[in-house]
């Protein structure tokens, strides 16, 4: 007696070869190198930070700056007789560093989504991005 064996589903593929798939290679490199890009950019930031609380000496003149910056402006806040600058200014450099942060992972989530959308297993790629970078977006 011959056991029944049912054809498993077909796989729905690109074609491996012609114009699509050297295109979905060249996107897919793409890509990566947008990834690396935003990578540089977090890492650099990353440094950036941990210097200014190693060594936060080498970083006073850029505080001075942007305190005598925020002077001028006559913000009128003050306790006591201090102004409220270097408050301004520890706010101001915060905001800062948190869109630069912000920036550097929107390019990394798009080279990924560049990487998932040239990629044949959109799914695969899919979980690792959302894995690896804690992001959580809509299914599409």
């Amino acid at each position: 007696m011959s056991e029944f064996q049912p054809t498993p589903p077909a796989i729905n593929r690109p074609d491996s070869s012609g114009p699509g798939a050297v295109f979905r290679v060249l996107t897919g490199m793409l890509g990566i190198l947008i990834i690396l890009l935003g990578l540089y950019f977090s890492v650099k930031l990353f440094f950036g930070i941990y210097s200014a609380l190693k060594s936060p000496q080498n970083y006073e003149q850029t505080f001075n700056q942007w305190e005598q910056v925020l002077q001028s402006q006559k913000t009128g806040i003050e306790v006591g007789d201090q102004p409220l600058a270097r408050i301004f200014v520890v706010l101001v450099l915060g905001g800062g560093v948190y869109l630069l942060c912000r920036i550097a992972i929107a390019i990394m989530v798009a080279g990924g989504r560049i990487v998932s959308w040239s990629s044949g297993d959109r799914e695969a790629v899919r979980r690792i991005i959302r894995e690896s970078t804690g992001v959580y977006s809509k299914q599409n």
